[in-house]
């Protein structure tokens, strides 16, 4: 629909949701706020500053329940909470950090790249031996790769799941080795001993 203007005017908004945070272990509450979140955040940055009131409203939620819902959110690294105060010291609105991707795969600032029509991916900045031998000046990300890459990172940061439940059930499916390679990208590494 359009005004006078010939601007875009929509009847109805919707906010998506990336599939590694409804692998999550979290409540459904806390997928609620995410998505409450999400259309309040900026779409380059992610950032969004509204009050726990207006929160708690939109998401339908007792602050308290609202409150158990970021925690949650928080410590899951889907969202990121900064507490703000005003010049004179007092409480603001928390700035919140809505993340696309998970908490070390990607950043908005830095995001995994995989090259198209390659068989490897690039994560944290460290190259598989696959995409080495691709031409290097090629930088573009497809969403759904993207996705795929959320999806096993997510299984391996929470612990949802295993590698060998992953394969198990997306043997059939073509991104199965980003899948993988992201799940194993986003293992706690051992720490060296001296």
């Amino acid at each position: 629909m359009t005004d006078d203007n010939d601007d875009a005017v929509a009847d109805f908004y919707f906010a998506i949701i990336p599939e590694w945070v409804l692998e999550l272990p979290v409540s459904a509450n806390a997928i609620r706020v995410y998505c409450v979140l999400r259309r309040f955040a900026d779409n380059k940055t992610g950032a969004c500053f509204p009050s726990r009131k207006t929160l708690a409203m939109r998401s339908r939620l007792s602050v308290s329940t609202l409150d158990r819902a970021l925690k949650e959110l928080d410590d899951s690294g889907a969202i990121e909470v900064k507490v703000r105060r005003s010049e004179a010291g007092d409480y603001t609105s928390n700035l919140y950090i809505v993340r696309s991707f998970p908490k070390g795969v990607s950043s908005p600032m830095n995001r995994p790249l995989a090259i198209r029509g390659g068989t490897g991916v690039v994560t944290r900045g460290e190259q598989t031996k696959a995409i080495s031998s691709i031409a290097k000046n090629t930088k573009t990300i497809e969403p759904k790769i993207a996705q795929w890459m959320g999806i096993g990172a997510a299984a391996a940061l929470t612990g949802s799941r295993t590698m060998e439940e992953l394969i198990d059930e997306y043997q059939d499916n073509q991104y199965l080795d980003v899948i993988i390679n992201a799940f194993v990208d986003a293992l706690p590494k051992p720490k060296e001993s001296k």
